[in-house]
């Protein structure tokens, strides 16, 4: 017996189904230039820096910008 039930809409798609609230591509503002950071390579991408705290700390923008990877030059 399965743990949760599901309705037909969710499960094929339908108007229940959960849908994003990014409606734009996000941007890198640039937030996370004041930390040091390493790049390794183009799949890994860029090592930062800095304790959770300090993200925990700042701007929501510094999570946001974490986030996007292919715009981190």
């Amino acid at each position: 017996m399965p743990s949760a039930q599901f309705n037909e809409s969710t499960v094929r798609g339908g108007n229940d189904a959960a849908r994003t609230r990014c409606v734009k591509p996000m941007k890198n503002s640039g937030s996370l230039n004041q930390y040091d950071h390493n790049d390794l390579t183009p799949v890994i991408g860029r090592e930062f820096f800095l304790q959770a705290t300090d993200l925990l700390k700042g701007d929501e923008q510094l999570i946001k910008d974490l986030a996007v990877t292919s715009e981190l030059s």
